[in-house]
């Protein structure tokens, strides 16, 4: 269970398994573990303005009852002091 009621650790299971089983696994959109794959994440955003014709949800990795959820298509309204799933 710890493995899927962390959104960290969920994303990773789920990955995991993706890369296994590809076609069972197509279901769940593109996520990111931050600050960890900042590096990947930053490839969605334009480099000059940081900004992405995507929109993305941004959750506190430990969060809980949608505390700290927000929406953003901007590489800077992105807080990276804290571990987050986008």
């Amino acid at each position: 269970m710890g493995s899927i009621a962390n959104k960290a650790r969920m994303n990773y299971t789920l990955n995991r398994m993706a890369r296994g089983f590809p076609n069972a696994y197509a279901f769940y959109p593109r996520t990111w573990c931050l600050p960890t794959e900042i590096d990947t994440f930053k490839q969605q955003f334009d480099s000059e303005t940081r900004k992405s014709q995507k929109m993305f949800i941004i959750k506190p990795d430990a969060g809980c009852k949608g505390q700290g959820i927000y929406i953003t298509n901007e590489l800077d309204a992105i807080s990276l002091d804290q571990s987050v799933v986008a």
